[in-house]
C-alpha cells in the first residue's frame, strides 16, 4: 500500500451560509481544490459568546470546511484564504494518505 505525506487544513467559521458558499467557491475556481468537505456542527463556543439555545437556528451554527493537499500546495492555498477568514480560525497539521488503486465505485455509471 502507497502512502503519502498531505496538510489537513480545517477552516472553523462561525459566518453565515454566504461566508461559506463565497470561501469553497473561491477555492474550487480560483485555488483549483479537488475536494472539500463542509462540517456543520449543532453549537460551539469560541470568541462569540453562546447565545441561548444555539441549536434553534441552522443558519448561525458553526461550521467546519475541511481539505487537504501536497503540503506546498495546501501552503499557497492557506496565503490565498488567510484574508477571508477570522485570526485563528485556520489549523492545520500533518496527516497521511493512503493510495489505493483506481478501482470502479459500484454506484458509477
Amino acid at each position: 500500500m502507497e502512502k503519502r505525506e498531505a496538510l489537513m487544513v480545517r477552516v472553523y467559521l462561525t459566518e453565515q451560509r454566504a461566508k461559506v458558499d463565497s470561501l469553497m467557491k473561491h477555492l474550487v475556481e480560483e485555488c483549483d481544490v479537488k475536494g472539500i468537505t463542509v462540517w456543520e456542527a449543532v453549537s460551539g463556543v469560541g470568541t462569540t459568546p453562546l447565545r441561548g439555545d444555539s441549536t434553534q437556528s441552522v443558519e448561525g451554527h458553526p461550521v467546519v470546511l475541511e481539505f487537504f493537499d501536497h503540503e506546498d500546495q495546501a501552503k499557497e492555498l492557506l496565503e490565498r484564504i488567510r484574508g477571508l477568514v477570522a485570526p485563528r480560525h485556520i489549523v492545520m497539521h500533518t496527516v497521511t494518505v493512503l493510495e489505493t488503486p483506481n478501482v470502479a465505485r459500484p454506484d458509477a455509471s
